[in-house]
């Protein structure tokens, strides 16, 4: 474990708990005299146990006001702490939120979630494989008012902070940082991935983001490998100028794309591995709730290591990989508390009151701005580095699909998806589901993405089998007739897209959204 996570990070490990309550006397010292410290006190709180007495939980609806007040101008508000920027949520879990992100945040989470790809690389003359768009360019004064996803504004820090060096990636500066322009960026991902001798990591925000590239893939490769032999690219695709003129400034070897070529006619199955010999590391968030898009996303990647890359949240980076679903809660990012979820009680713990094995929600106060913040996370602790919690995330309190108290949350709606699509031999890159309202009892309705259409009575069907197998809850309220029958229906690529955008859960860095509450 010393290998994986460095001999520095252990040492803040081993003192997990007096580094937490540090962070909290510091949190409510820095931040006395702003207006939500003045509020609530923080000058005369002077142990966590005052806090929790004096500062109520919180949600992001309790900050809308302060936030306008800060847009608006408004100094001294949420924090003491000079702005970077404004981040947006991806908006899966509900309405888009804007937060605060402060310089002080961003020196605090420092280089942890990068270290692990960062080795791998190490002493190799191939480049890392950086799948996601970023969408800032890092030589414009950054508009403090304009909110933009976390990924953004901490790749951006980390650039101007000497960390995050393109010349180390694929297709340097051009083709990591793009602009609105881009939205074909996975045609110059793939161009330039072509055009790369060695490849060492592929590396995204989310491991579903590399799924949609080897599809991607999978779909336009042999056109854009004619292209590059005619060191073309058509009118038709959506890149920026710059970026084009980047893209046919690339050494092309004829020689390598006739080998992908010959590659692809062996089919794409562990297609990483053949195109990228010298490919050590996968690198991507994911959870066992993602599972499905795992599962198809192994077809392409074959044996090659994944690291889970980082547990994080637009409010706060919580926690680094260790095994292959749990995290370690990063010591100095911000100050956590614990609430259980099987004992249904209001009250907060601290690490050293966790048990292994046991649920808990995660409540943080950031270095942000943000108070008794409650992320809505569930997560089990499955043991400790040091004092520094171990935790394996499980379901966002909200997002489960709840029509009659059956409350069925990601984890167990992924695993009747999987039986489903091994049962029919489905190709389902991504599906989500919703509850349907619109005729009494209540149904679930399950929108899947797959290239085949298949008989969706049968389906539908199946899904319920399953489900009573998987759920007692479920199957009891379906045999008193308090869920309706369930359907699945099946679309095309572009059709089940047109669906996810109407939905509002398009566009951002991509997550795979199981659960559609709306």
């Amino acid at each position: 474990m010393k290998n994986e996570l460095g001999d520095n990070f252990i040492k803040l490990c081993d003192t997990f708990r007096d580094i937490n309550n540090e962070n909290l006397r510091t949190i409510l010292r820095d931040n006395r005299d702003t207006v939500i410290g003045q509020r609530y006190g923080f000058s005369d709180i002077d142990s966590p146990e005052s806090y929790a007495l004096k500062v109520p939980i919180s949600s992001a609806s309790d900050y809308r006001s302060y936030i306008l007040d800060m847009l608006n101008g408004g100094e001294n508000v949420l924090t003491s702490y000079p702005l970077y920027c404004y981040v947006v949520t991806s908006g899966s879990a509900g309405q888009r939120k804007i937060l605060p992100l402060t310089l002080e945040a961003l020196k605090r989470y420092g280089t942890y979630i990068d270290d692990v790809a960062k080795r791998a690389a190490e002493g190799t003359s191939g480049q890392r494989l950086f799948i996601n768009m970023l969408r800032i360019d890092p030589d414009e004064a950054i508009d403090r008012k304009e909110p933009v996803l976390m990924s953004e504004a901490y790749y951006r820090y980390q650039y101007e902070s000497g960390h995050f060096d393109p010349d180390d990636y694929v297709g340097k500066k051009a083709v990591n940082f793009l602009s609105g322009e881009d939205t074909d960026y996975l045609y110059a991902k793939l161009w330039s991935s072509f055009a790369t001798e060695k490849v060492v990591t592929i590396e995204s925000i989310f491991l579903y983001n590399i799924l949609l590239f080897f599809s991607y893939m999978k779909k336009n490769g042999r056109k854009i490998i004619c292209d590059m032999k005619k060191r073309c690219i058509p009118k038709e695709i959506k890149l920026s100028l710059r970026v084009r003129q980047e893209l046919l400034k690339m050494d092309i070897n004829d020689d390598r794309l006739d080998k992908i070529l010959a590659e692809f006619s062996k089919g794409y199955d562990r297609i990483a591995e053949r195109l990228f010999p010298d490919l050590k590391l996968i690198s991507g968030i994911g959870s066992r709730p993602s599972l499905t898009e795992e599962v198809m996303l192994k077809k392409y990647i074959g044996s090659v290591p994944v690291s889970h890359f980082c547990y994080v949240a637009s409010e706060c980076h919580l926690g680094i990989p260790v095994g292959e679903y749990d995290y370690v809660l990063l010591p100095e990012s911000c100050y956590y508390e614990f609430r259980s979820v099987d004992e249904y009680t209001e009250q907060t713990i601290g690490a050293e009151k966790l048990i292994e094995g046991r649920d808990y929600e995660l409540m943080i106060t950031t270095f942000n701005g943000l108070y008794r913040y409650e992320l809505g996370d569930v997560v089990t602790v499955t043991g400790f580095v040091g004092q520094a919690p171990v935790i394996r995330f499980q379901y966002r309190r909200d997002l489960v699909l709840n029509i009659a108290g059956e409350k069925t949350d990601e984890l167990t709606l992924d695993s009747v998806i999987m039986e489903l699509k091994d049962r029919f031999s489905l190709i389902m890159p991504e599906y989500f589901a919703r509850a349907d309202y619109k005729e009494l009892p209540g149904r679930y309705e399950i929108l899947i993405c797959s290239g085949e259409i298949s008989e969706e009575s049968r389906l539908s069907e199946a899904f319920d089998e399953i489900m009573c197998e998987k759920s007692g809850d479920y199957r009891d309220l379906r045999n008193t007739g308090d869920i309706g029958d369930p359907v699945v229906r099946v679309f095309d690529d572009e059709e089940y897209h047109r669906i996810k955008t109407r939905f509002m859960i398009a566009g951002g860095h991509v997550k795979p959204v199981h659960i559609v509450t709306t």
